[in-house]
């Protein structure tokens, strides 16, 4: 009896212990769970049987194997682990789809930044779950790519920790590849190269192995501008968003992609977009002409240009057929551009812009072809713009080749990368020359022609021809 009344006063002890301490034993458990179930999944993993990936680096401007052998990375991008309940079983069923049936060989996706804060082991177990491990299982490359605060830029001191993390992990795994910036906009290249020279060696110490990618100004577009100043770091492949005409992507990557390996991040067409469908399938045929590898923008139907236009059934949009076809093999003819090499001139404007410049015109619709053509309207105007910053006192002159009927209702203007303008030149002939000791800039990113007074509504204008002189 004495011993059953011992018993029930330790059992009481033991409840009110319970009871006192169980919120602070759900708060442990709910902390460390993930970091527990990380661990149980990474053991499973670690035993599988999964296809094995080789090791990659580059040679010249091709992504090889461990043999030297080229491999073309082709896929999509798919969207993170942060879109809710109902894709954190979905992204897996559309890993398989992707490499079952889309043929693809790589994924893209996005880490957040927001996440990694919230707390490293569900961080790592929804990465694990829905992308890596579905990825290893399905012999696919991994491009991961981040979002800081509110897409910015450069990482603050959370973002780098969010990559050395992931470095740190993922040290010695072939499957992932590091895009370690998104969209850089808003800065200078220097600044850019900067944040290269600082982020890189840091991966590198963690995972000296790594494939990293290296993204260019103008969110993530403009790499071409890596040649004046390249980074002297091996296993670096340049990554371009080149979400434009056909008549751009010269500007953006063309002639990089003749000396450094080049991969497409991402591309796609929606109503909202300058690129049409025809321009995917040019840009397609162009990464065939040029060997590059790629990933469409994505595989969804929600957070478009959407490959599928239904996500139960993984149907394909008509921009997402295009896509699926090409990567089962068809082929989308483009023609070889050449390109002017003449060191004293740089081009705004040849059979395609360059220099980093795009066209940011205004109630214009051009065609870029071996000459610029528009029907120019009244509150209308051409401008060129680049990530760039061109200093005049470079150069001797301007020069614009210029078909109208009404030359003298135009005008010429260049803006700076802040937004002033220079002095305004009329253009009376059709050979037009400027001398850049008249342009009132310490540098240029931007070139617009504009009407004086009113026009014949609409005009045929037409240009080629455009560049600065040394």
């Amino acid at each position: 009896m004495e011993r059953m009344k011992v018993f029930l006063v330790r059992l009481e002890i033991l409840l009110i212990v319970l009871l006192v301490f169980s919120p602070l034993l759900y708060l442990g458990f709910k902390h460390f769970s993930p970091e527990i179930a990380l661990a149980q999944y990474d053991y499973a993993h670690r035993n599988a049987q999964y296809p094995t990936l080789s090791p990659l680096h580059t040679e010249g401007t091709n992504i090889v194997d461990s043999n030297g052998k080229p491999v073309l990375l082709r896929g999509v991008n798919l969207i993170s682990t942060n879109w809710g309940s109902k894709y954190a079983t979905w992204n897996p069923q559309a890993m398989a789809t992707a490499a079952q049936d889309w043929h693809v060989n790589v994924i893209r996706t996005r880490i957040y930044e927001s996440e990694y804060s919230a707390g490293y082991g569900q961080f790592f177990l929804d990465l694990e779950r829905e992308i890596l491990a579905p990825a290893r299982q399905n012999g696919m490359y991994v491009v991961i790519h981040p979002w800081f605060g509110q897409n910015d830029s450069f990482p603050d001191k959370n973002g780098e920790a969010m990559w050395l993390a992931v470095a740190k992990r993922y040290e010695s795994d072939p499957h992932i590849i590091y895009d370690l910036l998104a969209e850089p906009r808003d800065a200078t290249f220097q600044q850019l190269r900067d944040e290269y020279m600082r982020l890189i060696p840091k991966i590198r110490a963690v995972a000296p192995n790594s494939l990293i990618m290296v993204t260019g100004l103008d969110w993530g577009r403009d790499v071409n501008a890596w040649l004046a100043n390249p980074l002297p770091f091996e296993n670096i492949v340049y990554r371009t968003n080149p979400y434009n005409k056909t008549g751009e992507f010269e500007s953006y990557f063309g002639r990089i992609a003749e000396k450094y390996p080049v991969f497409i991040g991402e591309f796609g067409t929606e109503n909202d977009l300058s690129m049409t469908l025809p321009d995917v399938k040019n840009l397609l045929g162009y990464a065939n002409d040029l060997h590059l590898s790629w990933t469409a923008w994505h595989f969804t139907a929600t957070g478009c240009p959407c490959l599928l236009s239904n996500e139960s059934s993984f149907t394909p949009s008509a921009y997402g057929q295009v896509v699926k076809a090409a990567l089962a093999g068809t082929t989308y003819p483009y023609p070889q551009p050449t390109f002017n090499n003449d060191p004293s001139k740089l081009y705004v404007y040849s059979h395609f812009l360059e220099s980093g410049f795009a066209d940011y015109s205004w109630g214009l619709s051009l065609s870029l072809g071996s000459t610029v053509t528009t029907n120019f309207h009244n509150d209308a105007g051409l401008y060129f713009n680049t990530s760039r910053r061109i200093v005049p006192t470079d150069y001797q002159t301007f020069h614009l080749t210029l078909d109208t009927p009404h030359p003298e209702l135009f005008t010429l203007r260049f803006k700076s990368y802040d937004n002033q303008l220079s002095n305004t030149f009329d253009l009376k002939n059709s050979e037009n020359t400027v001398p850049t000791s008249a342009i009132n800039l310490a540098s240029i990113s931007g070139i617009l022609i504009e009407t004086k007074g009113t026009i014949p509504d609409p005009t045929p204008l037409s240009l080629s021809n455009v560049y600065f002189q040394k």
